[in-house]
């Protein structure tokens, strides 16, 4: 598009910078950011929606957060999409830093109470990970772990949800 002269639009800039947040590849989005920066175009709520989406995937949580400062700083009024997207990166940045927490605890023999692993175990349902709950109740059960009916309910939730995706 570039070498034939076409002058992209920010839809087009938007689904560039989307197509290389889904690949995780942030430094090519920022890259035709600024391109969009030097055609003349500013971005939308969509562009900024797109670049935090890509870093909280990425799990580079402050960057979202410093995305969301910018478009609140250029008067751009953050949606329905922004807060979800925000909401989600830092709750799966939360449970990766509960999961590292627990593996050392667990390397340790020390094993978490039947409430805690039940708090774990159903924030990765909530998140839409039941895999990481299913991982982490076989990987508790190799501990002996005793299970409740609590425990079990969520990871039946978990076994059913994850044959449906």
């Amino acid at each position: 598009m570039f070498r034939t002269g076409l002058t992209p639009d920010i839809i087009t800039y938007n689904t560039l910078i989307g197509g290389y947040c889904k690949a995780f590849d942030m430094v090519r989005a920022d890259e035709f950011l600024y391109k969009m920066y030097a055609s003349g175009w500013e971005p939308d709520i969509t562009t900024y929606n797109i670049r935090m989406h890509g870093f909280c995937s990425s799990r580079k949580i402050n960057r979202a957060v410093m995305i969301l400062d910018e478009l609140v700083s250029r008067g751009v009024v953050p949606d329905t999409v922004t807060y979800n997207t925000m909401m989600n990166g830092v709750c799966v940045d939360i449970l990766d830093r509960a999961m590292i927490l627990t593996a050392k605890l667990l390397k340790l023999s020390f094993l978490p109470n039947v409430v805690t692993a039940n708090v774990l175990l159903s924030q990765f349902c909530r998140q839409g990970m039941p895999e990481k709950a299913l991982m982490w109740g076989r990987r508790l059960s190799q501990f002996s772990f005793c299970f409740d009916e609590i425990t079990y309910k969520i990871l039946d939730r978990a076994y059913q949800y994850a044959r449906r995706s």
